[in-house]
């Protein structure tokens, strides 16, 4: 099993042919006005490829927010039971991408954060940070 990305998005879902639709995507930067502040909840997309061996186990999908001391932030974040399932087609690797809504959080501090990802015994970590100010117009 390897964890291929982990990515932030404003929005995300599963079309009808299966593909994944993204809105807002690999954005690292998080702005508000002021802090502490409950800043808009946002969507973590992964994508994990799985050994034929693994399909059909059972492996836990946790996501946690770390603050700036390393510390988890309260809110309930993501933890929960998936199933490895058949691929589609033979030729590929089983890959599964997954999908998680992060409730709006509270931040009570300006910096760099932490989202931390674990699926199995395999964890990815990427910063983001909550910085004060509108986001810059796009270009």
């Amino acid at each position: 099993m390897e964890l291929m990305y982990v990515m932030m998005a404003n929005h995300a879902e599963v079309s009808k042919n299966g593909r994944l639709l993204l809105a807002g995507a690999d954005f690292n930067v998080i702005y508000v006005p002021h802090v502490p502040v409950t800043a808009p909840g946002f969507f973590v997309v992964t994508k994990t490829v799985f050994d034929a061996k693994e399909v059909g186990q059972h492996l836990r999908y946790q996501l946690r927010i770390l603050d700036t001391d390393g510390n988890p932030l309260p809110q309930p974040q993501i933890d929960e039971d998936i199933v490895v399932q058949e691929r589609d087609d033979p030729d590929l690797p089983c890959s599964v991408s997954l999908m998680g809504f992060v409730q709006p959080s509270e931040f009570q501090r300006l910096g760099v954060y932490r989202l931390t990802v674990r699926i199995g015994d395999q964890q990815r970590s990427v910063p983001f940070k909550v910085a004060q100010g509108p986001a810059p117009a796009p270009q």
